[in-house]
């Protein structure tokens, strides 16, 4: 490790943009002697102390002391820490599956301080999830959350070098112990069925029908002003009628909503690869939309506003990044619509589930390729070839019996008598 003296003080160096404002960018050695950059802010004064700052904690871990310091601290400080700059400079969709992460594994693992986060406690932890069916992709992300955070301590010189050192499983189809399978024409009326009756029963408890009609609770609570339960009926059809993304779906706004032309617009900001497309609707899913406009007026007190989701949990709260809580929803629809999430033959069903079997509807309708890629909004139309390819036993069996048969009964009588004339 280098000498705090040898590493110098760092230094400062203006930077324009193209509006004209001006901006100051540090440059300087962290503790292994590694050449760093950032931007420390539009104020000379301001970014002079960041930087000073940063000096400062890094030759106190090359003494020995910021790692001392922070292996003693509780977690949760350099969580909160790092998710507040976090939150400045990603998405908002980003932000909240990054929170969810570390919140899962810091609990899981039982880590009280920075100290405690070590190697062994994580790979203990992928091994368990991955025994519990999670894709290899999926335990990657949320160990990489972790990772990510210890590599910014790192950066501001609050530790000297990471406590976790953690190659990435590997991914792909090959390495998958279960699979995500698509819902069959069958399971997708008798989800969308069972997710309407669980709307009904829960709108039900919410205005206390129940309760009111046998009278127990006296004039008095059947008085009681109540506000209606915001369905989910709409969330999942939309799902399966246009094949989006969850977060995409779930930082949907209003004015997103084009109801003359029965379209939605998902912003290049919300998508995973970054380009913005316009997906057509069904004119039933339109009107329910409309409707549902009308509901979040009585849920909220207002129209919403063209910046409000148009996805609201039962509640009348965003879904944005409350994908666990859409999950537990989900599988109880499942259940409702006796639906297996898990079958024996390892494949599952989740809310990306849906997403798969508007794809695998696209290629059943013989949706050419190249559209199917630009309503699934994929980058490479390999990825939308592959999810095209889960299609079931009973869908090959179809597509071979309507090749015409190669010998008919004809050719058969044929051969027949030509074998009779020569005996």
């Amino acid at each position: 490790m280098a000498r705090g003296r040898a590493l110098g003080r760092g230094r400062l160096s203006p930077v324009k943009h193209k509006d004209g404002s001006r901006s100051y960018r540090a440059y300087w050695q962290d503790a292994q002697g590694k050449r760093r950059t950032k931007l420390l802010g539009s104020d000379r004064r301001v970014a002079d102390r960041r930087l000073a700052d940063i000096i400062r904690k890094r030759d106190l871990a090359i003494a020995g002391l910021g790692v001392e310091q922070w292996a003693e601290r509780p977690v949760d400080e350099l969580r909160d820490a790092y998710l507040a700059d976090l939150k400045l400079r990603s998405r908002p969709s980003h932000f909240e599956r990054t929170r969810g992460c570390l919140e899962l594994v810091l609990s899981t693992i039982g880590a009280r301080t920075v100290g405690e986060v070590r190697t062994e406690a994580l790979m203990a932890y992928r091994s368990t999830r991955v025994a519990a069916g999670n894709a290899n992709s999926t335990v990657n992300r949320e160990v990489a959350a972790v990772k990510a955070m210890l590599s910014w301590a790192v950066d501001l010189g609050w530790l000297v070098k990471s406590p976790v050192n953690l190659k990435r499983l590997p991914q792909g189809p090959a390495f998958q112990e279960v699979e995500r399978r698509a819902l069959s024409e069958e399971e997708c009326e008798a989800f969308l069925a069972a997710a309407r009756e669980l709307d009904a029963e829960g709108e039900d408890r919410k205005l206390a029908k129940k309760t009111i009609g046998n009278g127990t609770k006296g004039p008095g609570y059947a008085g009681k002003q109540r506000r209606p339960r915001v369905p989910q009926a709409p969330l999942w059809k939309t799902f399966l009628e246009i094949g989006t993304r969850f977060t995409e779906t779930a930082e949907l706004t209003w004015g997103e909503f084009n109801e003359k032309e029965a379209t939605l617009r998902i912003r290049a900001r919300t998508a995973k690869g970054k380009k913005e497309r316009i997906l057509p609707v069904s004119d039933e899913l339109a009107h329910e939309f409309a409707g549902l406009r009308v509901l979040h007026h009585a849920v909220i007190g207002r129209l919403p506003r063209a910046a409000e989701r148009i996805f609201l949990t039962p509640k009348g709260c965003s879904w944005v990044g409350s994908g666990r809580n859409a999950l537990r929803r989900f599988h109880a629809v499942c259940e409702r619509a006796g639906i297996e999430v898990r079958t024996e033959n390892n494949t599952k069903l989740d809310i990306h589930a849906l997403r798969v079997t508007f794809c695998t509807r696209l290629a059943l309708a013989r949706v050419p390729l190249p559209i199917a890629q630009k309503l699934m909004g994929h980058s490479d139309v390999r990825m939308t070839a592959e999810i095209y390819t889960k299609v079931t036993t009973d869908n090959l069996r179809d597509a071979v019996r309507s090749v015409p048969r190669l010998e008919r009964g004809e050719t058969h009588e044929r051969k027949a008598r030509a074998a009779t004339s020569v005996d």
